[in-house]
């Protein structure tokens, strides 16, 4: 069986146009910009990656989206999913 490989910019990149392609599925507050803007610059150290078998059902439906955890460089972790 083949296994899709995906590179890290790949996958951030599939990852940033799902989030843009949905609005209103993601909040952005002032008082997480203000955090945001105090951290800085920061780099993603590791990807932790979820993906359901292909055989799952959830009440008979096969999911279609992945867990995603993200590391940086600050400590800071990020988690999320896409489609």
């Amino acid at each position: 069986m083949p296994h899709n490989v995906t590179s890290r910019r790949g996958f951030l990149k599939a990852a940033s146009a799902s989030a843009l392609a949905a609005p209103g599925m993601l909040q952005w507050t002032g008082q997480a910009q203000a955090a945001a803007d105090g951290v800085g610059p920061m780099k993603i150290t590791k990807v932790e990656a979820v993906r359901f078998r292909e055989d799952l059902l959830i009440q008979g439906i096969a999911p279609n989206w992945m867990w995603v955890r993200l590391h940086t460089d600050k400590g800071i972790v990020g988690i999320g999913f896409f489609f």
